[in-house]
């Protein structure tokens, strides 16, 4: 799976652009972890991370949509609340051994394909939003 981070995915507010960032390289750690068989618990390492970081990421976008009145926020955050779900049962299947090989992979990358579609369908939004709002 071809996952970098491109210059066309910055919303345009620097610090959630580091973090898109360093969970895209998380994404692209992952999908190397996996296309090389790695051992199970490198890839579960991985996945941990990525439900702790993509939660702490998505506490600091609804920081700023709040802080700056951000009109598309419930809806947002609900998007948020679902992949937080969707991460957390993929990082518990991870633990338990439910989920290997292909099915793992397919997982990752609906995890992927998922998070550039937020950036791009909704991250944007509110990144135009919120440079209208920051100065």
């Amino acid at each position: 799976m071809a996952v970098e981070w491109k210059p066309e995915m910055s919303v345009g507010i620097g610090e959630i652009d580091v973090q898109h960032r360093k969970i895209i390289g998380k994404l692209k750690e992952l999908s190397e972890a996996l296309e090389k068989k790695e051992s199970p618990e490198a890839t579960a390492g991985i996945v941990k991370f990525l439900a702790v970081y993509i939660e702490e990421h998505f506490r600091t976008e609804e920081m700023f949509m709040l802080k700056y009145i951000y009109p598309d926020f419930k809806d947002h955050q609900d998007k948020h609340i679902g992949f937080l779900k969707r991460i957390g049962i993929l990082d518990d299947q991870i633990r338990e051994n439910k989920l290997k090989g292909d099915e793992l992979y397919n997982e990752s990358l609906a995890v992927y394909n998922w998070f550039v579609l937020h950036i791009d369908n909704t991250d944007k939004k509110m990144g135009n939003f919120l440079r209208t709002k920051i100065r």
